[in-house]
């Protein structure tokens, strides 16, 4: 056999590198049972989803925007998530007062009356979030 035209043999293929799989993201962490209490839950007042209040000592995550009672309308399905037992009671520290000649032209603003804050549901004048005659302000809850 004459070996001298012969084609050596192909050298094997190099591996391709594989990248490692990164780990999936953790969800941020719910707090435990135990903690502070957030802010007492006010009826009347609207909660957005994500937002936290405290009721009957328990801290509760609101799912969705609502305003029922977290102590009783928490679990699956419903419009609260409670986060278990809380100790203490958290006090909003008080926005700007409201002042009667101020036209409050951004829904979202915050002032404070009679001890406790509020937040406008959209245009204000002159209507007094305490006694809110327009319906325009939610009551945030006590502040000092």
């Amino acid at each position: 056999m004459d070996y001298a035209n012969a084609t050596p043999p192909s050298p094997a293929p190099s591996p391709v590198p594989v990248p490692a799989p990164s780990p999936s993201p953790s969800p941020s962490p719910i707090p435990g049972p135990g903690g502070q209490c957030a802010f007492a839950w006010q009826p009347g007042t609207t909660y957005k989803a994500k937002e936290n209040v405290s009721a009957n000592g328990r801290n509760y995550i609101a799912c969705w925007e609502n305003a029922v009672d977290p102590a009783a309308n928490s679990g699956n399905g419903k419009p609260w998530q409670d986060l278990g037992a809380c100790t203490g009671q958290t006090t909003l520290a008080c926005a700007p007062p409201w002042k009667a000649n101020q036209v409050y032209a951004n829904a979202g603003t915050s002032v404070s009356s009679a001890g406790a804050n509020y937040r406008n549901k959209w245009w204000s004048a002159k209507s007094d979030p305490a006694t809110n005659a327009d319906g325009a302000w939610e009551k945030l809850g006590p502040c000092k």
